[in-house]
């Protein structure tokens, strides 16, 4: 176990505290900071804040994904891995630009959806549907550009675990590009040599059943020991330099299932 400081940003698309906003709070209130201690000392924690006040939309997705770009980089600069609570998948974009000056960066993206649409492909528009496809530098080129994160990850350097609602556009994107899609069994097989590895876990890609407090739920997913079995098995096999976690919706989760889901995870974390 490494020293972590866990990063808080309460947002789902600029909105604090609203739906899945309401999430990393609740992760926080949970003991987030405690689980994650280092020799017996609470993690730091730091609240990601919009500084504009009455910015929204994209433009907060930009002043949120900043901030969070230059606390990743802090953080890596210190020799502390960065455990960022969000709200919704788009944060990638800040923990991605702030590992920029580390190397070369692979990713391994826990999820029940690829979020490998384009504009061209969604349906909805969503944004946060294109974020690992942003991330790679097939759309919003200016919303990369405004967050500072210079260089996307090239598709050989990205693996999807066990999706399960792939759109169609978005399958056909997948089938066309260098991007792994492999099961969430241990042992993990990557075909890289990265420098640096950035674990996102969504946290709709746990069981249904087991974790029902998420938006865009869907059947099925990974049991709860299973997943963090393999996120423990990640930390240990690749160079994890960031983690994520995310999409978690406390008004949807009445008996606390997925805040007990989030609270293994961040234990498998800690190791």
């Amino acid at each position: 176990m490494v020293p972590v400081t866990v990063l808080e940003v309460p947002y789902q698309m600029g909105l604090r505290n609203t739906g899945t906003g309401a999430g990393p709070g609740k992760i926080l209130g949970a003991g987030a900071d405690r689980i994650l201690a280092y020799r017996d000392v609470p993690a730091q924690v730091q609240h990601i804040d919009l500084r504009d006040k009455t910015c929204e939309g994209m433009d907060a997705v930009v002043d949120l994904g900043r901030q969070v770009r230059v606390a990743v980089r802090e953080a890596r600069q210190q020799e502390v891995l960065p455990v960022v609570l969000a709200g919704n998948c788009i944060t990638c974009l800040g923990v991605l630009a702030g590992l920029e000056p580390g190397g070369d960066t692979g990713v391994v993206w826990m999820d029940a959806h690829p979020d490998f649409h384009t504009p061209s492909t969604s349906i909805s528009g969503n944004l946060e549907g294109m974020a690992l496809a942003c991330a790679a530098g097939h759309c919003h080129e200016d919303l990369r550009g405004r967050i500072g994160f210079a260089s996307p990850i090239p598709d050989h350097r990205i693996a999807i675990v066990a999706p399960r609602d792939i759109e169609t556009g978005e399958r056909e994107r997948l089938e066309a590009s260098n991007v792994a899609l492999v099961p969430a069994t241990v042992p993990l097989s990557l075909n890289w040599e990265v420098e640096q590895v950035y674990l996102h876990i969504d946290l709709d890609c746990l069981a249904l059943d087991e974790s029902p407090g998420v938006a865009y739920r869907v059947p099925g997913g990974i049991p709860v020991d299973a997943a963090a079995e393999f996120v423990r098995h990640v930390l240990d096999s690749q160079p994890v330099a960031a983690v994520t976690l995310t999409n978690f919706r406390p008004d949807l989760d009445p008996n606390g299932m997925t805040l007990a889901a989030a609270v293994r995870l961040l234990e498998s974390i800690r190791g």
